[in-house]
């Protein structure tokens, strides 16, 4: 028992030694307003690297996995290259947000060989009306019974109010936000993000404008 422990213990380690050691790192031109290539399979361990080439842009991540970090970045003639290991499974969204409606990427990080890993998912969350005067509603579905929570921050980061946190059962469900804070004081118009996490749950971030 002792010994077939040990052997897969070991089987475990040079796995994983293996699969570090083959790690890939992935080139996205940030050019003529696209990140080429704007979809990417990658597996856990490889890295990828935005190059700018011309113009001046950003990347922004918008959604990412649970346990995932966000990632933010300028890509200009300053600012020439960033880069990121990816680690956590599951499928990462980005955007430059000075140009949101023309440059957007997606990249979906697979398990690596040999290693298990747990397999998160979206939740469908959305926002409307968008803008609103008087009350937001929230929704999203869930495959599962999870532990959620949802969150509204200002432009500086700022939690302004904790719409959720707690145990939601299988399904569609709709929370509201009546645009005050935690003290139920009416915050000032202008934009605010919304965002949703909890466990296996893609990390999801959304904009709604708060008086027209």
């Amino acid at each position: 028992m002792k010994t077939r422990l040990t052997s897969s213990l070991l089987l475990a380690f040079f796995m994983l030694i293996f699969n570090f050691a083959n790690a890939t790192v992935y080139t996205i031109q940030t050019a003529n307003f696209s990140f080429t290539p704007n979809t990417l399979d990658i597996v856990s361990g490889d890295t990828v690297r935005w190059v700018w080439i011309n113009g001046s842009h950003n990347l922004s991540s918008t959604s990412v996995p649970s346990g995932a970090s966000t990632f933010t970045s300028p890509l200009n003639a300053t600012t020439t290259s960033f880069e990121m290991k990816f680690t956590v499974v599951g499928v990462y969204a980005y955007e430059c947000t000075i140009h949101p409606t023309l440059m957007t990427g997606t990249i979906t990080v697979a398990a690596a060989a040999g290693i298990q890993e747990q397999t998160s998912y979206s939740v469908g969350i959305k926002a409307y009306p968008n803008p609103f005067t008087s009350l937001l509603a929230i929704s999203f579905t869930l495959p599962e019974k999870v532990s959620t929570k949802i969150s509204v921050f200002d432009i500086t980061g700022k939690v302004i109010k904790v719409l959720a946190n707690g145990d939601y059962d299988t399904g569609n469900h709709v929370i509201y936000w009546d645009g005050s804070n935690e003290n139920g004081e009416t915050v000032d118009h202008g934009l605010y993000f919304y965002t949703i996490e909890g466990k296996n749950i893609n990390k999801s971030t959304g904009k709604v404008v708060f008086g027209l």
